[in-house]
């Protein structure tokens, strides 16, 4: 259950640095970035806990 809420947590985030970095119209590609670390760690943290959830 943690692992789903840590998915959806990291899922808010990056889509909240996507909608900071294109309302400064892409001037600095570090939001980006970090928008794209973010969401995949969100596919990491969504997949281990299908897994986990799997095993049980």
């Amino acid at each position: 259950m943690i692992a789903y809420l840590a998915a959806v947590v990291l899922w808010v985030a990056a889509v909240a640095m996507l909608v900071v970095s294109t309302a400064g119209f892409l001037e600095s590609t570090t939001l980006l970035t970090a928008s794209a670390v973010l969401s995949g760690l969100a596919i990491v943290a969504a997949v281990s806990a299908l897994v986990v959830s799997r095993r049980r």
